[in-house]
């Protein structure tokens, strides 16, 4: 990281130094040759920019037998690969070695399969600037034509990613929505069965007290009357 933030601030000779100290620990990763892969190819990228021709083919030359490890993907390898070839065309173009440009454009259309967008635009960018060169209007106006159209299907790309997320949204608040009624209706429906339970305890709890002083008042009655009865059959007796 620190290598790529200084290659990002265009400090080539620093980042450089940084990746070469440990350049040897990449390379005996053996179970995964990303670190020495991605550290070549920052290697690579800083010397084309530094200009140094010695070094970006000698560490390309390394890059290369990286082609067939097995513990990088075809995929991985490729589209970095197709990053460097995009620089290559484009240094040989600012030194206006149009047919080294040539060669190597040619080589990023073989590889086209790996490109991202930002290496297509590049690309089409490179191919503009090498037909201006060579003064050849048709061809030049016709990458401008194809880059706009790159551009614009972006554009509509990211509209439609936007329109989508947007009907996800719209889509899963409606869901919310119900979920949220569903759930306040069951809400409702508990406190009022709550509701209902307590003033039932409370109705029987009630009524068993008031059934409770009834009974009292029953068995009380129901003393004073045997105690009459009785009186009453010994005043019998008597007479």
């Amino acid at each position: 990281m620190k290598a790529y933030i200084e290659l990002y601030n265009k400090n080539y000779k620093k980042s450089n130094e940084l990746i070469r100290s440990k350049l040897d620990c990449y390379k005996s990763i053996k179970e995964d040759s990303f670190y020495q892969l991605y550290a070549l190819f920052m290697l690579v990228t800083n010397f084309v920019d530094l200009n140094d021709d010695a070094n970006r083919i000698k560490y390309y030359t390394d890059f290369k037998t990286l082609e067939n490890d097995t513990t990088i993907t075809k995929y991985l390898y490729k589209i970095h690969d197709v990053s460097l070839n995009i620089s290559f065309s484009k240094m040989f173009l600012t030194r206006k070695e149009l047919d080294s440009t040539a060669f190597y454009l040619k080589k990023v259309d073989d590889m086209r399969l790996y490109m991202n967008n930002f290496d297509k635009e590049n690309q089409f960018k490179n191919y503009i600037a090498y037909y201006e060169e060579l003064k050849d209007t048709q061809n030049k106006n016709n990458y401008i034509d194809s880059l706009k159209n790159h551009n614009q299907n972006l554009i509509n790309e990211n509209i439609n990613a936007s329109y989508n997320i947007n009907e996800s949204f719209i889509k899963n608040s409606k869901i919310l929505e119900v979920e949220t009624k569903k759930n306040f209706l069951n809400r409702n429906w508990i406190a009022f069965l709550v509701t209902l339970l307590v003033v039932g305890v409370v109705f029987v709890f009630v009524k068993y007290k008031s059934l409770k002083r009834v009974l009292k008042d029953f068995s009380k009655r129901r003393r004073e009357y045997s105690l009459i009865e009785n009186n009453h059959d010994k005043l019998k007796l008597k007479a």
